[in-house]
């Protein structure tokens, strides 16, 4: 007969390294997430202000 002890050891382990692949995966997917993230607002954003001081020099006399 096994002792409750020993099983709620190993259902204890199995969670604890369920939620780590998790937090392991979530964190990739957040790097992921912030690399593709800066991949296209970097263009966008050099875009807008390459725009904006086109656009201010343009008024300038």
């Amino acid at each position: 007969m096994e002792s409750p002890y020993l099983d709620l050891k190993n259902s204890g382990m199995y969670v604890s390294g369920l939620e780590g692949a998790v937090g392991l995966l979530t964190a990739a997917c957040g790097h992921l997430f912030v690399d593709v993230g800066k991949l296209l607002l970097n263009p966008l954003l050099f875009g807008f202000f390459h725009l904006l001081l086109t656009s201010l020099f343009a008024f300038l006399p």
